[in-house]
């Protein structure tokens, strides 16, 4: 009687649980990461002049952070997985980032275009950094 019982419950569970994720576009979920820190330059030059002191000044940052979860540690296979997964990460948004502007690659707005992708992409990383040094 109690495996009916189990089994009629696992099924009524299963058959209840069909999890739909919300549809939600690309700017909705990451909409907090969004940059638009250079969108009032006047022109292309100064966009792109802008947009790369961004990206360095967030690489800085992200360096900072990166290296805050390193000295904060002396487990070497923990220091390892964390220079691996930056590696890692950096080879991932160079390619993402070439995959998100491939249509304009020929275009006068590419290297701006590139650069909001590369923004968006390192503020993203900064977060989930900052998240593992309160998180671990």
């Amino acid at each position: 009687m109690r495996v009916i019982l189990s089994l009629i419950t696992l099924s009524l569970i299963l058959g209840s649980s069909k999890y739909q994720a919300p549809e939600k576009s690309y700017a909705e979920i990451h909409k907090p990461f969004l940059s638009v820190s250079c969108i009032d330059k006047v022109n292309q030059e100064e966009m792109d002049t802008c947009t790369q002191n961004a990206i360095t000044f967030l690489k800085k940052e992200m360096q900072i952070d990166l290296n805050h979860l390193i000295e904060s540690s002396e487990d070497k296979k923990y220091i390892k997985l964390l220079r691996n997964s930056q590696a890692y990460w950096e080879d991932y948004v160079e390619t993402n980032c070439k995959i998100e502007t491939y249509e304009s690659k020929d275009g006068s707005g590419y290297f701006s275009i590139f650069n909001a992708c590369l923004e968006t992409q390192i503020i993203e990383r900064i977060s989930y950094l900052r998240w593992l040094k309160t998180n671990i």
